[in-house]
C-alpha cells in the first residue's frame, strides 16, 4: 500500500509503543471497541516531538512511565478516505510502574496476533502492524521478535485472504 503527501490528514504525525513482556505485548483497545487492540500511542500535540508524544501517550493510555526507547519502524499509517493518514513512528520501549489508566481504552498484555486480527476481523491498523513486524524480522536478532514476526507477517495466513 502506498501513500502520497496529499493524503496526509490534519494531524500528520503519530507515535506507537512496542512494549514486550515475555511472549506478550502491551496493547490498548479502541475506546469504542474493546475487541479491537492496537499499540499504545497517538497523535503528536502541537509543539511536541516524537519522543515527548510517545512518553505522554503511554502514560495516558497505560499509566506506565517510559524509561527507555528506541525507534524501530516508521511509515504512513491509515487508509486514504477511511482513516486519516499519519506518518507513524514506532518505538521499542522499556517501562516502569503499574498499569493504571483513566482512559476509555483497556490496556492488556496480549499475544502479538491480537493487533493484527481478532475473531477473524482485521484490527484497525493491521496493515501497519504487519509491515512493522516484517521490518523487525529483517533487523532483529531477538528470537521472540523473529518468531512472532514469522507468524504475523503473511497477510494471507493471518487474514485468510
Amino acid at each position: 500500500m502506498s501513500y502520497f503527501p496529499e493524503y496526509v490528514g490534519e494531524a500528520p504525525y503519530a507515535v506507537s509503543a512496542l512494549i514486550i513482556n515475555g511472549d506478550s505485548i502491551l496493547a490498548v483497545s479502541r475506546k469504542n471497541n474493546h475487541d479491537d487492540f492496537g499499540l499504545p500511542g497517538g497523535k503528536l500535540d502541537p509543539g511536541e516531538n516524537f519522543k515527548e508524544a510517545l512518553i505522554r501517550e503511554v502514560m495516558e493510555e497505560t499509566g506506565l512511565t517510559v524509561v527507555g526507547l528506541e525507534p524501530v519502524y516508521g511509515a504512513y499509517c491509515g487508509t486514504p478516505g477511511r482513516h486519516v493518514v499519519h506518518w507513524t513512528m514506532t518505538y521499542l520501549c522499556r517501562v516502569t510502574g503499574e498499569i493504571n489508566t483513566k482512559e476509555a481504552g483497556l490496556p492488556r498484555w496480549v499475544d502479538p496476533n491480537r493487533i493484527i486480527v481478532n475473531k477473524g476481523v482485521p484490527c484497525s491498523f493491521a496493515e501497519y502492524n504487519i509491515q512493522m513486524f516484517k521490518s523487525l524480522t529483517k533487523m532483529s536478532d531477538d528470537s521472540f521478535l523473529r518468531l512472532q514476526t514469522e507468524i504475523l507477517v503473511d497477510p494471507k495466513f493471518i487474514l485468510g485472504e
